[in-house]
Order: C-alpha cells, then sequence, then structure tokens
C-alpha cells in the first residue's frame, strides 16, 4: 500500500510540474501575445491573467475542503466551484 501511495504522489507531482510549464507557456507565449495585440499593457497588474489547471488529486481536494469552515465548503458544492 506505501509503495502504490508513493507512486501515485510522484505521478501527481510530475502531472503537476508539467502543468505548472504548460500554464507558464500559455501564460507568456499566448494570453500575453493575445493581450498585447489587443492594445491591453501586459505589465499592468489589472491586466495579468493566471492559467490554472485544476486539482488532480481527490485526496488533495478533500483536506483543502477539510480544512475550511462548513460554510465555504457548501458554497463550493452548491456552485460546482472545487
Amino acid at each position: 500500500k506505501q509503495d502504490a501511495d508513493s507512486m501515485e504522489q510522484q505521478i501527481h507531482d510530475t502531472v503537476k510540474y508539467i502543468q505548472r510549464i504548460l500554464a507558464t507557456f500559455i501564460e507568456y507565449q499566448i494570453i500575453n501575445e493575445l493581450l498585447a495585440e489587443g492594445g491591453f499593457d501586459i505589465f499592468d497588474p489589472k491586466n495579468e491573467v493566471k492559467y490554472i489547471f485544476e486539482e488532480i488529486s481527490l485526496l488533495s481536494i478533500l483536506t483543502t475542503i477539510s480544512s475550511n469552515s462548513s460554510y465555504e465548503i457548501i458554497f463550493s458544492l452548491k456552485f460546482n466551484i472545487i
């Protein structure tokens, strides 16, 4: 069981690393280019766009939920924010 959990964690870490690289590429090579073409100042913090992947690990989602208050949990579940 520990070996499987360890391997699963390694895969999740690898996927998160790849997602971080892809998000950086998408932000700087695609989104910033589109903003600049549209006349936006890409150096202005108000125009900053972040590309964020959803959490891939159900355990991480549940841990995050359990650390929040019950109101936030209900809000998140009702509006499908998780």
